[in-house]
């Protein structure tokens, strides 16, 4: 007489499957919830049966499966919310219309890959995307709304545009674009993006502006790393953002000498960074003064400054962080003036008393 205890758990332990071998992809269980395919070298082509047999399937993650090219034809992707790729740069990857697809992660795989229509996926909420070789842009059609909230993209070196068009795409919270050494410009529509709250643009030289429309009024961080072409300016209109309470920017910026300009940074900025400014001499304390909100200062790596400035610091101001900035480390031995008001002061680590 079977246990029917036992038997549930069977179809528990069978829910969840880590596979290495075609063997075992040729006789998979049915009732699978979620499946990975890791280090196997052997598969080019994905049997049907994975999908024939696991119409309940949520999670597929392939890992590893140098000689993978293609998903079977006509497979049927009904159930599938999560889909991870790793290190599958042969496998072409063409998805058809009505994907129900939630996240997709495309990692070191799909090099045949060149646009990414996001029209196909309806339903997809997190888009992440690295060293794909071809990929030239990211689509959106003005007559879909978009449900994407997190959009990451890194190291796409032929990636020249993303979510062109845009109209629709209001529920994006967060884009990170870092390594695309030929991304020229933003959505144009990016200030209607209005639930993005975070904006960080790492290392994507031939970037030289923002969008004539701006930056969405809802942004809470904005973060530059070593984009050559973007240096900080009022033309931004940061200002107008009320809600923007972190400002970081790393590198480039070679023809900044004082910082900041008047009308750059909102007064409601609480936090703020600034690192590997070349020619940087000098903290603008006036326009800080203005920054009435101002809780942290972190400066790294800017050789040229020569002094921080002892008044016209906000009275909010509460830790300011210094590393590896000699001529400034000269200067600044122990609190004095308005410096004296900031509780906390460290100078590479060190604490100033």
């Amino acid at each position: 007489m079977e246990c029917p205890m036992l038997k549930d758990r069977m179809v528990l332990v069978h829910q969840d499957l880590n596979v290495s071998r075609m063997s075992q992809l040729r006789n998979l269980p049915p009732g699978l919830r979620r499946l990975e395919i890791i280090d196997c070298n052997d598969l080019d082509n994905l049997p049907e049966n994975i999908f024939n047999s696991n119409p309940d399937l949520h999670s597929l993650e392939i890992n590893r499966c140098y000689n993978l090219k293609s998903f079977p034809k006509g497979c049927s992707w009904n159930r599938l919310a999560s889909l991870p790729i790793f290190s599958c740069k042969e496998l072409n990857f063409n998805p058809s219309v009505g994907i129900v697809l939630e996240r997709l992660y495309l990692h070191s795989s799909c090099d045949s890959l060149e646009s990414i229509p996001l029209a196909l996926f309806q339903k997809l909420k997190i888009l992440s995307v690295s060293d794909c070789a071809n990929l030239r842009s990211i689509t959106v059609s003005d007559r879909n709304v978009l449900l994407l909230e997190i959009l990451t993209i890194k190291g796409c070196p032929k990636l020249e545009s993303i979510l062109g068009g845009g109209m629709y795409a209001s529920n994006v919270t967060e884009i990170v674009l870092s390594e695309c050494k030929n991304l020229k410009q933003l959505p144009e529509m990016l200030h209607m993006f209005i639930s993005l709250n975070r904006l960080s643009l790492r290392a994507c030289p031939k970037l030289a502006s923002f969008p004539e429309g701006g930056l969405p009024p809802n942004l809470v961080s904005l973060e530059i790393f070593c984009c050559e072409g973007l240096t900080p300016d009022k033309n931004w209109k940061l200002p107008r953002l009320q809600r923007l309470s972190e400002f970081v920017i790393i590198g480039g910026c070679s023809g900044m000498v004082s910082f900041p300009e008047e009308n750059l940074l909102p007064s409601n900025l609480k936090n703020l960074h600034i690192s590997k400014l070349p020619n940087l001499k000098k903290l603008n304390s006036k326009v800080l003064c203005e920054i009435t909100c101002l809780k942290t200062m972190e400066i790294r790596e800017c050789n040229e400054l020569e002094s921080f400035p002892e008044d016209g610091l906000p009275f909010t101001l509460s830790s300011v962080c210094i590393y590896d900035c000699p001529i400034l480390k000269e200067t600044l031995h122990y609190k004095t003036g308005n410096i004296r008001r900031i509780r906390h002061v460290f100078i590479d680590g060190g604490e100033l008393r």
